[in-house]
């Protein structure tokens, strides 16, 4: 059976450069026989170094993260293997030999891998994996979810100006008049009117209160994450059944999300029975919020190291609750409101924690799949540190060597020609265009703006002054403006009663920049070169002392989906 990699548009890949195979080593990578015993995800043995279908999965990834899709021609996951990743495994070998893995934050990064993949395989085993929703449930939730109310809401900082708000209107002042004088709610312009607003939109803390007012009534402030709301209903209605065929996926999504969180429920209910935490409530209880001017609330949290709360061997700790509170509260603006929502995050955080030590007691952190994620990883981080601490620190580039090059390619750094710019701007796209071919027939700019323009450059005859080629200048793009000759005309380019026309007036150049001006980007220039060519003697030399073995049949299996894709296989989101 093919072994398939799901990537999104990955068609044409093979752009990227990559080291290429030496003869050297052609001459010692016949193929490998294939041992039974021997994981069909196994590629390549490089000395002792394993390439396996996950570092491949990797590099595909990064590659097509990098590559604009307008610009992706056709790959070769081929050569692909025998080379970049076969590189890869010959640096991270050198990086181990070196002891480089023992550095930090790798072991920590392989070990936050781990329980990802582990922690996902038990959520998939006992949450994905059981999913099924009934299609009459579909029809139902739609019944609920799309019904709509129209209203008039307010949104008030403080519950005391709420309890105001509510008082002045029952004794009869005007509810969109208050709403926009107070509100502090996207609603505010329109005096609070929500016109068939669905069940669905409203804030999950607020919404079932909404829906047993009767047409009418006035709601008490009902708090929520943005401050005390009011609301006044005017009118309900049933949801529309001719929307139920475009909304029925979304529906689905909705009824999957909410049975994985009951499923999820059951699950933690007995795994906190099996593995009870040990919780510092007074730890926890020290965990304020403050208002930092524009920056929002933040946690308080006087004492970061301190254990909250412990699961077997895993904790959370105050900094740990502090980091997903400060998430947790971007868009929170109101304190009281805050601080609600700490309980929820930290069961959040508990909840992680429970469901990896039941994870990890089941075996799920040292499974296969778990060390060839890990591997591919440490290899990624191998070779990233082993360049980074070796292959860089070792290029040495002396000043003369760089104002030596600098001489010998001054060219390369000319600085762009000055423009002169003229312009006529014309209320229409008919008339800028009569004034842009009268100009290409030879008509004087100057005569052109004074009489026909209508921006504030008429008085001068259209004239902009000087303009460094290639910047953009409304509404021409740099693009644009990388014009050589003088006389050329541009556009007509612009919107409703703004389409402009320009020439080039004149062009002058401006030499040459300095050393001093452009030594920085000299320097990376060398360093570039220098790099590829010590990458590439390196390179040579580990593959002409290498064992490098392949295991054709492994990669024969290989096949690429280039379609979007998601996968529900445990530990497809594992860091990979």
């Amino acid at each position: 059976m093919a072994r398939t990699i799901q990537l999104a548009f990955l068609a044409g890949l093979a752009a990227v450069a990559l080291p290429t195979a030496t003869t050297a080593e052609e001459a010692s990578t016949e193929s490998a026989p294939i041992e039974s015993a021997v994981d069909n995800n196994l590629l390549a043995m490089v000395n002792d170094w394993p390439v396996y279908v996950e570092d491949l999965e990797r590099v595909l990834s990064d590659l097509h993260s990098q590559v604009r899709a307008a610009s992706r021609p056709s790959f070769d996951v081929d050569s692909l293997i025998r080379n970049r990743l076969v590189s890869n495994a010959l640096l991270a070998g050198e990086a181990a030999a070196l002891g480089m893995d023992r550095d930090a934050p790798i072991p920590r990064r392989l070990e936050k891998l781990r329980d990802t993949m582990a922690r996902e395989r038990l959520e998939y085993e006992a949450i994905t994996s059981r999913i099924d929703i009934d299609e009459s449930e579909i029809e139902t939730l739609f019944e609920k979810e799309y019904r709509t109310v129209t209203a008039h809401m307010a949104t008030l900082e403080s519950r005391e100006e709420a309890d105001r708000f509510v008082a002045e209107v029952r004794s009869g002042a005007d509810f969109e008049s208050l709403a926009k004088e107070r509100s502090i709610d996207g609603l505010r312009a329109r005096g609070g009117l929500a016109e068939k607003f669905p069940f669905k939109n409203l804030p999950s803390d607020i919404v079932e209160a909404v829906f047993d007012l009767s047409p009418g009534s006035l709601s008490a402030p009902l708090l929520n994450e943005l401050g005390w709301t009011v609301i006044r209903a005017e009118s309900f209605a049933e949801a529309d059944s001719e929307l139920l065929p475009t909304v029925e996926g979304r529906i689905r999504g909705i009824l999957e999300l909410r049975q994985a969180e009951r499923l999820r429920t059951a699950l933690l209910a007995e795994l906190l029975e099996k593995h009870e935490p040990e919780i510092d409530d007074e730890a926890i209880a020290a965990i304020g919020c403050e208002r930092r001017g524009s920056e929002g609330l933040w946690p308080v949290v006087p004492d970061p190291d301190r254990i909250l709360v412990e699961v077997e061997d895993q904790v959370i700790r105050a900094e740990d609750l502090g980091a997903a509170l400060l998430d947790r509260w971007r868009s929170v603006r109101n304190e009281q409101a805050a601080l609600l929502t700490k309980p929820l995050v930290l069961d959040k955080l508990i909840a992680d924690r429970v469901i990896l030590v039941e994870a990890l007691h089941r075996g799920y952190g040292d499974s296969p799949d778990v060390r060839r994620g890990q591997h591919s990883l440490l290899t990624r981080l191998l070779v990233g540190k082993y360049l980074d601490e070796v292959i860089l620190q070792s290029l040495e580039i002396p000043q003369e060597e760089l104002a030596q090059y600098y001489e010998t390619h001054r060219s390369e750094f000319r600085k762009p020609p000055r423009l002169r710019i003229s312009q006529a701007t014309a209320a229409t796209l008919e008339e800028a265009e009569e004034i842009a071919q009268l100009l290409r027939d030879g008509a004087d700019m100057s005569w052109i703006a004074r009489q026909r323009s209508i921006d504030r450059f008429k008085e001068t005859g259209g004239d902009r002054g000087w303009l460094e080629s290639g910047r953009a200048l409304e509404p021409f793009s740099a693009s644009d403006l990388q014009v050589t000759e003088a006389g050329a005309v541009l556009g007509p380019k612009g919107w409703e009663e703004n389409f402009v026309v320009m020439r080039v007036t004149a062009i002058e150049a401006q030499g040459d920049y300095s050393f001093e001006e452009v030594s920085g980007n000299v320097r990376n220039r060398v360093k570039s070169l220098k790099f590829a060519d010590t990458m590439d003697r390196v390179l040579t030399t580990l593959r002409e002392s290498s064992n490098i073995r392949f295991y054709e049949d492994h990669i024969a299996l290989i096949e690429i989906n280039a379609e979007t894709a998601t996968s529900d296989k445990p530990g497809a989101h594992g860091g990979h």
